[in-house]
């Protein structure tokens, strides 16, 4: 790219950096965001995604409105870019190319909200660069810190698509080498276990064969519970301030919404864990309750971070309602997940998510009636279950 248009690119986006309305602060997506224009220039696919990112956002905002064409031919554009790169293993392993893909990733809602387009599902982009780039170290911190959040959204992506594979090297290199956690302190001053990536990298196996990992998946289910309290208390200081007009919060509301999005992750995956635990043992009332607390924290929380509205493009907030709908059943929590979808849909409507989840859903629904049937034949063939009584099942 000429120096006088890296140059305008460059001064644009950091123009997006400098924003005086909270509801639209960047600084949420991390440190490495926040670098980009000083990346810029020197690396064409990157140059594609950050001027299409620059259109979306302005379309988000409202700036050029009628000018969605544009955005789209941005979009598109670098798009291409990407695809062609990926196809060279040398481009693909470039960290430029994880950050391009993640730029797209964030503005390809935007791009879109006026239109009704196929979106293009980037997790197959991500996982390709992150296993062409395995085994090597990227010795730059934001780097590496955007390859490590990427991991995360991968081992996320695992759970609803088995499709998903990472390169075994990152098991090991992200292996603890600091002996085993600290036990919980009442002052929040170590990482929460539950949030380690090797952890988070368990749960796909659990729920592939639920019967063999029920032990492993209650013991993650309980650290997720035990665990819970202490988020919840950063947490609770978000959901109370985000969307106020009290200008004293805008200096910390980027801590509070990155914290409210850690807990949505935290109660996204102990909802997902239940719904299995429940399905293996559908007599325990105690998990059924236990869900319908965590699907209101969830819906409410997604609910009122949404009004941060770049948040809304993140994979995250929706599966946190749709994990919701995979645990319960109650009226109240379903109404709240159908207002929040309708409220934002632009922004949450992902196709392959929806029939991701609900697929996820009828396998727990099939555990769950193998279930009933074994213990109804149990029965039948002179078994005790007393707990049929207790509960008014006979």
């Amino acid at each position: 790219m000429p120096s006088n248009a890296a140059d305008m690119l460059t001064a644009e986006f950091t123009s997006l950096l400098i924003v005086t309305n909270p509801k639209y602060d960047l600084a949420c997506f991390g440190d490495w965001f926040a670098s980009v224009p000083m990346r810029l220039g020197g690396n064409e696919i990157l140059d594609a995604a950050a001027n299409a990112f620059i259109q979306g956002y302005a379309q988000l905002r409202g700036h050029r409105a009628g000018r969605i064409v544009e955005a789209l031919s941005k979009y598109g554009h670098a798009l291409s870019l990407l695809r062609k790169a990926l196809q060279d293993p040398a481009k693909a392993k470039s960290p430029s190319v994880l950050g391009a893909i993640y730029l797209l990733l964030v503005s390809q809602s935007w791009c879109s909200k006026e239109l009704e387009i196929v979106r293009t599902s980037h997790m197959d982009g991500i996982l390709y660069v992150l296993n062409t780039s395995a085994g090597e170290e990227w010795k730059d911190e934001l780097e590496a810190e955007l390859r490590l959040s990427m991991l995360y959204a991968a081992s996320f992506e695992a759970i609803i698509n088995p499709a998903v594979n990472l390169d075994p090297w990152y098991l090991s290199f992200h292996n603890p080498v600091y002996g085993p956690h600290r036990s919980l302190d009442k002052d929040f001053t170590q990482p929460i276990q539950s949030f380690d990536f090797l952890v988070r990298m368990d749960i796909p196996k659990f729920i592939r064969e639920p019967e063999l990992y029920s032990n492993e998946m209650h013991a993650a289910y309980q650290r997720l519970l035990l665990e819970k309290p202490f988020i919840m208390k950063y947490t609770s200081a978000t959901t109370e301030t985000v969307g106020s007009e009290d200008p004293h919060w805008a200096d910390n509301h980027v801590r509070r919404v990155q914290v409210a999005g850690r807990c949505i992750s935290l109660l996204c995956y102990a909802l997902i864990l239940n719904a299995f635990l429940s399905a293996l043992d559908p007599l325990d009332t105690t998990l059924y309750t236990e869900a319908v607390d965590l699907a209101r924290e969830a819906v409410r929380i997604s609910n009122l971070l949404a009004s941060h509205v770049p948040s809304r493009c993140a994979k995250l907030m929706p599966a946190g309602l749709y994990a919701a709908w995979l645990a319960t059943n109650e009226p109240d929590i379903i109404s709240g997940i159908q207002d929040t979808l309708a409220k934002h849909e632009v922004f949450f409507v992902d196709a392959n998510h929806l029939r991701r989840f609900d697929k996820l859903k009828k396998q727990i629904w099939g555990i769950r009636e193998n279930k009933w049937a074994a213990m109804e034949s149990s029965l039948m063939l002179g078994g005790s279950w007393d707990m049929f009584s207790d509960f008014g099942l006979k």
